[in-house]
């Protein structure tokens, strides 16, 4: 047996008699033998999966949250080996390279006029 409880639009016309009726009415239907089987069927079918679907969504976050530290440390082996990886190769900055492709190859090129220049075009790749 289901009970609902109605209250009035306006709550000014509310009174102790309405009021206890009400909560009497309410304390009956919780205590009524069909409304607490009906609860423990609820219990015994959804709370094994609510207990389910909380421990797999436990699972996949402590999952993410351990990917995403192995991330992040991988990330900063991967940086340090790049850095030394630039160092040991002592690989010339951006700027350096542009600079020492000027001095090697486009400045000797306009020395020696229109002449040569698509000879030296061919040549350039042992410039760098």
């Amino acid at each position: 047996m289901m009970v609902l409880l109605a209250f009035p639009f306006d709550y000014n016309q509310t009174d102790v008699d309405k009021t206890d009726e009400a909560l009497q009415n309410f304390k009956d239907a919780i205590l009524d033998p069909n409304f607490i089987l009906m609860l423990n069927e609820f219990e015994s079918k959804f709370l094994p999966i609510n207990k389910h679907v909380e421990k797999r969504i436990n699972d996949i976050y402590l999952y993410s949250s351990n990917r995403l530290r192995e991330i992040e440390e991988n990330s900063k082996d991967i940086n340090a080996d790049l850095d030394n990886c630039k160092e040991n190769l002592n690989m010339p900055k951006v700027e350096e390279f542009y600079e020492s492709y000027n001095e090697k190859c486009v400045k000797p090129i306009s020395f020696l006029g229109k002449k040569y220049f698509f000879h030296r075009i061919r040549s350039t790749a042992s410039c760098i």
